[in-house]
């Protein structure tokens, strides 16, 4: 598994002679956590974005 960058991110172009590009998508980092029998990875981006938001049901009950 590999991880965003915390600064811009580098193009993934394959093409043959593509320019070495960035975009400015959003920083992030991973974070594994040790349960004692195996690891949890978790991805993480940096930022403001709109949320968190629960989950409802079709019926409109919360899923927990």
């Amino acid at each position: 598994m590999t991880c965003p960058s915390t600064a811009h991110q580098v193009t993934l172009d394959l093409r043959p002679r593509a320019a070495s590009t960035f975009s400015l998508e959003p920083p992030g980092y991973v974070l594994h956590h040790w349960t004692g029998k195996g690891f949890i990875t978790h991805q993480v981006s940096f930022g403001d974005y709109p949320g968190p938001f629960p989950f409802i049901s079709e019926d409109g009950r919360l899923i927990d």
